[in-house]
């Protein structure tokens, strides 16, 4: 409820974006909260600090755990709706830089207007869908929204094609009963979704922790993408993703999520690490059927776990033909690591010095300072290499780097080549 105060909001939102980029995050997906002035602030945010993120204003008429928190009416929930879509294809391209005021005229709350938001219809910006922050249809969970709404939003879905999609699907036992009860004539929680049009290629579903057979099947036709959130799923006692069955099956959209608050990591690297953990606890020997050893699920590798990290993500975000990997062409998202190895900051600097590219020159310019002071004060005294060692392997610090690095590793965050952020960011 405080999300109605815009003040509020935005110094919240603020901070949350700033901390999310010294994490090392690129790409976001944020759920605000069902204030439409909210989300609009939040998708001014990410815009003025140059964050790649997909924005979703909540939707839920239904919350029978407090009913004052929840949309006042369908038709009020889809305008606020197709108003925050206008807003941000408008007001968030990649050219509209605006400064964020406290008191915006574009950030009128919900609270703030009628009962009924006045009727306006989808408007389309050219050069939108490239933008840096963009609009995502957001129904919270099957079990906050209504039939009606489901509809409405599934209709959205089908007009536009540049909309994104997120939601929740099978999370815990306890939210699937519930979902059946509320959506009798549905026999798994996915067809619920899949009634009203909302599983599509361009669908992030979070967790999917305890599907069934046929829902998996219905996923992979649907072509939809997976975040795998297990820190939030420990801290929730949900259950575990089996992602490497879900790949055997044929789910080729995987990925990793942070699901803050539900999680307590806002980075990455926390996620891959009890993602590994995970992946080890489903790869466990039963002791009490011992034959079935040789079948229980696969740990997943450093690669796996740095691939769903990555260019997962930007499978899963319908984004892989931009970013994701460094390949020829795409846009340049990335993270420069420090990690206090001489022998490898001197190769890349040699490196990038033969190229005389005026970007190079300035990595090359912050490796050397790198190389000559590896370390500040303050820096991660767990991540620490030999220095007398002539021979630096860089898949032993990528790992010891997604294992025992934190955000003092991470010099400086780019985003679509424009350093944003890091411990030592480029001038």
């Amino acid at each position: 409820m405080r999300f109605e105060d815009e003040l509020y909001a935005k110094r919240m939102f603020e901070k949350v974006v700033s901390r999310s980029i010294q994490m090392g995050t690129t790409t976001s997906c944020y759920y605000s909260s069902i204030h439409l002035g909210a989300a609009k602030i939040l998708a001014k945010v990410c815009h003025q600090a140059g964050q790649r993120a997909f924005i979703g204003k909540c939707n839920m008429d239904r919350n029978d755990s407090l009913d004052q928190y929840k949309d006042i009416s369908v038709e009020h929930s889809v305008q606020d709706t197709i108003q925050f879509i206008n807003f941000v294809r408008k007001e968030c391209s990649s050219t509209c830089h605006q400064k964020l005021e406290s008191k915006s005229p574009h950030c009128t709350t919900a609270a703030s207007s009628s009962n009924v938001s006045p009727r306006v219809g989808l408007e389309k910006h050219e050069g939108s869908n490239y933008s840096l922050v963009q609009p995502i249809i957001t129904p919270r969970f099957a079990i906050s929204c209504t039939d009606e709404l489901l509809g409405r939003l599934g209709e959205l879905m089908k007009t536009d094609k540049q909309l994104r999609l997120q939601t929740h699907l099978s999370e815990s036992l306890s939210e699937i009963e519930y979902t059946k009860k509320l959506f009798p004539a549905y026999s798994t929680y996915s067809e619920v979704y899949d009634a009203f049009g909302l599983l599509t290629e361009r669908t992030i579903l979070a967790h999917c922790i305890h599907l069934e057979p046929s829902e998996i099947k219905l996923l992979v036709e649907r072509g939809c993408g997976l975040s795998h959130c297990p820190t939030s799923n420990f801290n929730l006692r949900s259950g575990i993703c089996q992602v490497q069955k879900l790949k055997a099956a044929g789910f080729d959209k995987l990925s990793l999520g942070t699901d803050v608050s539900g999680g307590y990591g806002v980075g990455i690297l926390s996620t891959i690490r009890d993602a590994a953990s995970a992946a080890k606890v489903l790869s466990f020997p039963d002791s009490t059927d011992p034959d079935q050893a040789g079948n229980r699920p696969q740990q997943l590798s450093i690669e796996n776990l740095f691939y769903l990290a990555t260019l997962g993500g930007a499978r899963v975000c319908n984004l892989d033909d931009r970013v994701g990997n460094f390949a020829l062409g795409k846009r340049f998202d990335g993270l420069l690591i420090q990690t206090g190895a001489a022998a490898a900051t001197t190769l890349a600097h040699q490196n990038l010095d033969s190229t005389g590219d005026s970007v190079d020159r300035r990595f090359s310019d912050w490796i050397l300072a790198s190389q000559a002071e590896p370390y500040l004060d303050g820096s991660n005294p767990n991540f620490f290499v030999d220095d007398q060692k002539k021979e630096i392997d860089l898949s032993h610090l990528l790992e010891k780097f997604l294992f025992t690095g934190d955000d003092r590793n991470i010099g400086a965050v780019f985003i679509n080549s424009v350093c944003v952020g890091g411990s030592r960011p480029l001038a």
